[in-house]
């Protein structure tokens, strides 16, 4: 098993595409109510939606967020550097 680094922008609302397990998957990450949600999408349909995005706290389908400097929760601006987006390869 490894973690592989899903990339991210430092914007609020953005879109990603990334590869799970041999699985094709798109991520939106938005900006809802001063926190940061997630909603992944596989084959057409939803399997998280507006998840909540926190520091070290897994998200479901091997999916979890990872402060590079501590143990804050994020902030959009340091997305793809500060805070990883980070998805479990078995």
């Amino acid at each position: 098993m490894t973690l592989e680094v899903i990339k991210t922008q430092p914007i609020p609302n953005q879109s990603v595409s990334f590869m799970l397990n041999g699985l094709a998957y798109t991520a939106d990450i938005e900006t809802l109510r001063g926190g940061l949600y997630i909603s992944v999408w596989q084959a057409g349909s939803y399997v998280l939606r507006n998840r909540a995005l926190l520091s070290y706290a897994p998200v479901g389908f091997g999916l979890q967020l990872v402060d590079t400097l501590g143990t804050e929760d994020p902030e959009y601006t340091g997305l793809g550097y500060r805070w990883l987006l980070m998805g479990l390869q078995e």
